[in-house]
């Protein structure tokens, strides 16, 4: 299979959620800080790495991307199974498609040749979620 087949944004996006879950289950605390700032990472990362053999459409990567993370997230939470304490799941959807189109755009600016500007991007969009996390949620 082709690695610019829209499958791959869906795995893509299930293997970041897969790994912030990885770390729910290691951590064993419920702080929702840490797993906020854990989600965005994830998804940026994804994004960013996602971007270099996607499809061209750069809006149909990010949505790839975030049904990925955030369909098996929302089964969850319906079915009872996970996800089901006040303010994961808002969070989940709202940092994991954010970040996913911040991860997108630095890795494509990255491989339109502005590398700096690339930088800025990510540097930016991680101190922006710091900032949110710290102010928005309580610890």
């Amino acid at each position: 299979m082709n690695s610019k087949h829209p499958a791959f944004g869906i795995l893509s996006g299930f293997i970041a959620l897969c790994l912030v879950l990885a770390f729910v289950v290691i951590h064993r605390q419920n702080d929702l800080q840490l797993f906020s700032l854990i989600t965005a990472v994830a998804f940026l990362l994804a994004g960013m790495l996602r971007s270099a053999s996607a499809p061209q459409n750069p809006l149909l990567n990010v949505l790839l991307i975030g049904l990925g993370g955030v369909l098996p997230v929302y089964a969850m939470r319906v079915t009872g199974m996970a996800f089901t304490e006040q303010g994961y799941v808002p969070l989940f959807f709202a940092f994991s498609l954010c970040l996913s189109v911040a991860g997108v755009v630095a890795s494509r600016l990255f491989l339109g040749g502005w590398p700096k500007t690339a930088l800025l991007l990510t540097l930016f969009s991680l101190m922006a979620t710091t900032l949110v996390i710290a102010v928005a949620i309580r610890p």
